[in-house]
């Protein structure tokens, strides 16, 4: 008889009724993907990014800035002189950290923290990146900062 891991490795399902190695293996298994995905993400090039910066030239645009002199807070896209930001809310339809409550309580307190400080923020979701409809949004935004001064 086989092992229920191996069992659970080639047919991604337990058969011999023991939930203990197909829960482990699959928080495993996911820890594993995530780890992976994160990797593969971090060395591929942004084009959301690449996009803003070809469509805002002469603005400085940069990847998760820390905008809080005390806490870890990061902004996933941030105008630094404009103070205006760019927060992609992934798992919107899954069930991903921003919609738990906790993470939307955490999200709050980062969000109005920075309000305070005199941060413009944009939400979005991943979907929503490259819809013209994100891409009006951040030029008015820009385009208010600008003229605002």
């Amino acid at each position: 008889m086989h092992h229920p891991l191996a069992i659970v490795g080639r047919f991604g399902a337990n058969y011999s009724g023991d939930c203990t190695y197909h829960n482990a293996f699959g928080v495993m298994a996911k820890k594993v993907a995530s780890k992976v995905a994160s990797k593969v993400a971090s060395k591929a090039p942004d084009l959301f990014l690449k996009l803003l910066q070809t469509n805002f030239k002469g603005i400085q645009i940069e990847k998760e800035y820390k905008f809080h002199p005390a806490r870890r807070w990061r902004f996933d896209y941030a105008f630094p002189f404009l103070m205006i930001a760019v927060e992609v809310d992934g798992g919107v339809w899954t069930g991903g950290r921003h919609i738990n409550p906790a993470g939307y309580i955490n999200d709050m307190e980062k969000l109005n923290t920075a309000a305070s400080m005199g941060w413009l923020v944009l939400r979005i979701t991943t979907d929503d990146r490259f819809a013209s409809k994100t891409y009006d949004l951040i030029k008015a935004a820009v385009e208010y900062r600008i003229n605002e001064s």
